[in-house]
């Protein structure tokens, strides 16, 4: 017969597996360059995405004065290193 203890534990586990595809269904795409500074003016306080992936086209999903909403973003600043053939720090 089960123990108290055992039947506990798997009440936790059927809970933390009921959890799973709700968080595997969440789109957690990331999109090239920053979100621009929020405007401090906005009243709208609605969520209108959750993550980048919420957004159509190459939007972003920034923080907004109130919330969070689908914004062109800005391009990162500055630029990448240029890459070099071979592995420097090895001598090849």
């Amino acid at each position: 017969m089960p123990t108290a203890r055992s039947v506990l534990i798997l009440a936790g586990l059927l809970a933390l597996w009921a959890e799973l595809p709700a968080a595997s269904a969440q789109n957690a795409t990331t999109k090239a360059g920053v979100c621009p500074d929020p405007a401090t003016d906005a009243v709208n306080c609605t969520v209108g995405c959750q993550s980048d992936g919420d957004c159509e086209s190459t939007l972003k999903c920034c923080p907004a004065a109130c919330g969070k909403a689908c914004q062109k973003p800005d391009d990162k600043p500055g630029t990448c290193p240029p890459v070099s053939p071979g592995i420097p720090m090895l001598g090849v």
